[in-house]
């Protein structure tokens, strides 16, 4: 006897297939003259005003900078697939950000279009109750946000050394996911992609381990586990 609930699987599994099936007419493919996305944009915070706040940022976007560089290093030393990683950067150099003048969500969403961005990242310097500095972080996927309920995710971390892990952690999982997303775009082959995205999981057990479950930490965790169901069923149909 037929349940319903076998019925219900049945069609999830369908419409999964029929969505690999269209992808790869709605994406650039392999094939794609502009190539991979490898430019990370960090515009200056909001509260970075100051010598102390602007000292916190530069902080902040330091560790970003070392965690990039530790990232392409792990990965171009897996495989030579991942070299073309070699070229991705933290934009603009120096201590300081992008000018922010983005008022509305579809200026956004032009600018990490036309500036071939993976994420932008923007936010506010916060002062905590206790007078530490704290960013509160909005990275923006823009259409490599494939699962994600919106295109961005937001993330609040004190600037310390005893939060110097989860800074790390989240913003290299928001990176891997990314990098992974813009991966299959281009149409790589699926090893390719759930190495990265294996990685994402990496860091979201570690986040698991050290901290609570935010919102923004479940809601990327399901995205990274979709992301891998399709390129396994892209495998499967090949």
């Amino acid at each position: 006897m037929i349940t319903r609930k076998t019925l219900l699987a049945v069609a999830k599994r369908f419409s999964l297939i029929a969505m690999l099936l269209i992808l790869p007419l709605s994406r650039a493919g392999a094939n794609d003259p502009l190539g991979p996305r490898l430019k990370i944009s960090l515009f200056r915070y909001a509260g970075s005003e100051g010598s102390e706040p602007k000292a916190h940022f530069s902080r902040f976007k330091g560790i970003l900078r070392d965690k990039i560089t530790v990232l392409v290093e792990e990965l171009t030393g897996v495989w030579p697939g991942f070299n073309y990683l070699g070229n991705l950067a933290l934009e603009p150099g120096g201590n300081d950000g992008f000018e922010d003048n983005l008022n509305t969500a579809i200026a956004v969403k032009n600018y990490w279009a036309a500036s071939r961005s993976l994420i932008l990242l923007r936010g506010s310097i916060i002062t905590d109750a206790d007078n530490s500095y704290s960013a509160q972080t909005r990275l923006f996927f823009g259409d490599l946000q494939g699962a994600l309920p919106h295109p961005s995710l937001s993330v609040k971390l004190p600037i310390n050394e005893e939060q110097f892990a989860n800074t790390s952690d989240s913003h290299s999982l928001a990176i891997f996911y990314a990098l992974a997303m813009d991966a299959a775009r281009r149409g790589e082959k699926p090893a390719h992609v759930i190495t990265l995205l294996s990685r994402a999981q990496d860091k979201i057990r570690d986040l698991s381990k050290r901290q609570s479950s935010s919102q923004s930490l479940i809601d990327i965790e399901k995205a990274v586990e979709n992301a891998i169901m399709a390129q396994r069923l892209r495998s499967y149909s090949r």
